[in-house]
């Protein structure tokens, strides 16, 4: 009992540390949009420390708008990128006050953890000291944020395991990011049609989030819909909830025709990315699934993918050098959907990561 209350002694303190820097950073007078996340992230993380499970709720609406939100406090406060900070410190503080309430709670008042959630807890621990100490090069901020992105996150997927046993609560939580998304491809329908925003060029041209930049400000490729995201990539990520609208609307009676309409906005959220890749999955997905109802189809599935990764490997170089005559080749005249497409100079940026 002894180890247990200083366990939760040590957490207690460390959630205050937490709430103490981020009071220092949403205090900073940046003012502006920036400045109204002091009356609501220390009951936000509080919230997430003392019930884990509505936390999670929470963090899933402050997730899906908080990179619209940052542009919104830049473009409509003060541009810098202390505003920037401030919005992405309440997902990070409240991400570790869910992690620190779990475990406060499964010591407190159980039950105990799975073997599933502890070795995910774990992983996750290491991943985020891995990540933490193994880049300086963006300063104390940007360490944080690259071991709270790359490790820390994995550790909700332990939460999840532990808060949500049963499968109804995870379908909930499931369904409420299924239609937290829907917005998001609405608006890249919007900026598919009509374009982007003054808002969105604004920030793209400050730099604050170099990959959104690259992506608009970029030479030589039209700038891809994002949505609310923080780049078209992300949002390519969001639209594949197509596949869980359509899963949902066959498999349950509940809201099916709801789920229909949800699924057929993604569909058009598929269409307007314009990406590949994003394009092909539902099909891959399909395959897939045919594949893994027999033994020998799942072996023949993990054998092709590891046969396709090694030859993309091996043949990065030979591709990389050949990449610019097969876009000019497959190049269609004019800006419309199909000319987008058909783009692969895009593969470019992945070949080199591959290449010796």
């Amino acid at each position: 009992m002894n180890n247990r209350l200083i366990t939760v002694f040590v957490m207690v303190l460390g959630l205050i540390c937490s709430v103490f820097v981020i009071l220092q950073i949403i205090f900073n007078p940046t003012g502006g949009l920036a400045g109204l996340l002091k009356y609501v992230a220390v009951p936000l993380v509080l919230i997430s420390f003392l019930t884990p499970k509505t936390g999670l709720v929470l963090l899933c609406w402050v997730n899906f708008y908080a990179d619209y939100y940052k542009k919104l406090a830049v473009y409509y406060g003060t541009s810098s990128m202390m505003t920037v900070m401030e919005v992405l410190a309440l997902s990070m503080a409240m991400v570790g006050a869910i992690l620190l309430g779990t475990t406060a709670q499964s010591l407190l008042r159980g039950p105990v953890p799975d073997r599933t959630s502890i070795i995910i807890s774990l992983a996750s621990a290491v991943m985020t000291a891995m990540l933490f100490f193994s880049d300086s090069s963006g300063g104390m901020s940007g360490r944080v944020q690259y071991a709270v992105n790359g490790g820390l996150y994995l550790g909700l997927s332990a939460v999840m395991c532990y808060l949500l046993p049963d499968k109804e609560a995870a379908m909930r939580l499931c369904r409420l990011q299924f239609w937290l998304g829907v917005p998001w491809v609405l608006w890249a329908v919007r900026q598919y049609i009509w374009g982007f925003t003054e808002m969105e060029w604004f920030y793209a041209r400050k730099g604050f989030s170099p990959v959104l930049s690259g992506q608009m400000l970029g030479a030589g490729e039209e700038a891809r819909p994002y949505g609310f995201a923080g780049s078209s990539s992300a949002f390519g990520v969001i639209t594949y909830l197509f596949m869980f609208g359509v899963w949902h609307a066959i498999r349950y009676e509940k809201m099916r025709a709801l789920f229909w309409l949800g699924s057929i906005i993604y569909f058009i959220g598929l269409v307007v990315s314009t990406q590949r890749t994003i394009l092909i999955l539902p099909f891959i997905t399909f395959g897939a699934y045919l594949l893994f109802r027999t033994p020998a189809g799942t072996k023949f599935f993990y054998g092709a993918t590891a046969v396709a990764l090694l030859s993309g490997i091996l043949a990065s170089d030979f591709l990389l050098a050949r990449l610019g005559d097969a876009n000019d080749s497959m190049r269609i005249e004019g800006g419309g959907w199909a000319s987008k497409v058909v783009q692969v100079g895009t593969f470019a940026d992945r070949l080199k990561g591959w290449t010796g």
